[in-house]
């Protein structure tokens, strides 16, 4: 009897406690509504009281002529055996030459042609006239004109076009007066010539710098040579 008179009280007891807390599942996260993003475009431009958006430019047109060769503006005085030059920019240069198949009149005038014209314009001339002479574009753009034929025989004197200026300033003069059909650039920067046809064909070498414009003599080919062909091979010869 007072087992089971314990027993009740008991349950009573634990019947009538209660938990110090009730756990809960947590909230849901509140996950914001995604928005759409507009494309990044270019800043505008101010244009008076108005914006307008900058406009890509219109492609370039392909060249539809056909392989071959075209007309071109002509020359505006005939010359021949002058010398001709492409440029930095993409221009030629052509200067020199002699205006009449008996070489009494050597040419100091050049002109520049621009092929994205089509036109020639009058550059600024040589202060020798001279035909059959050495034309070759430096590293730094500008160009070397040196040797040649002149109305007074043949001549060792060179000069240096600066494109960016229009014009001709005089640099060192070659060792030996004479024509010169050719030049190779050497892997020092300097430039090599060899033979040529002066008072007679020579056998003389020279290299130009052009950081100094001096000219110096180097070993004679083993014998005289005009109107030869020169290269430079791969290792430096």
């Amino acid at each position: 009897m007072r087992r089971a008179f314990f027993l009740t009280i008991a349950l009573a007891l634990s019947a009538c406690r209660t938990p110090s807390h009730t756990a809960t599942a947590p909230a849901p996260a509140k996950q914001r509504p995604r928005v759409a993003r507009e494309p990044v475009l270019p800043a505008a431009k101010e244009s008076g009281t108005r914006f307008t958006r900058p406009t890509a430019a219109p492609p370039t047109p392909p060249d539809t002529r056909e392989p071959g060769w075209h007309d071109a503006a002509p020359l505006d005085s005939p010359r021949q055996v002058h010398e001709a030059v492409l440029l930095d920019d993409g221009r030629v240069l052509v200067v020199g030459g002699m205006s009449d198949s008996a070489g009494r009149n050597p040419l100091t005038t050049a002109r520049l042609f621009d092929p994205a014209t089509g036109a020639w314009t009058t550059a600024a001339s040589m202060s020798t006239p001279r035909y059959e002479f050495l034309l070759v574009k430096l590293p730094n753009g500008r160009v070397l004109a040196a040797g040649g034929f002149t109305s007074g025989g043949f001549t060792a004197s060179a000069e240096v076009y600066d494109p960016a200026t229009d014009t001709w300033t005089p640099t060192g003069s070659m060792g030996v007066a004479r024509q010169v059909t050719g030049s190779t650039f050497l892997q020092d920067g300097t430039i090599l010539i060899a033979g040529g046809s002066g008072a007679e064909i020579t056998a003389h070498v020279e290299t130009y710098d052009p950081a100094t414009g001096v000219w110096t003599a180097r070993t004679p080919l083993p014998e005289p040579r005009n109107s030869q062909v020169e290269a430079l091979l791969s290792d430096g010869r």
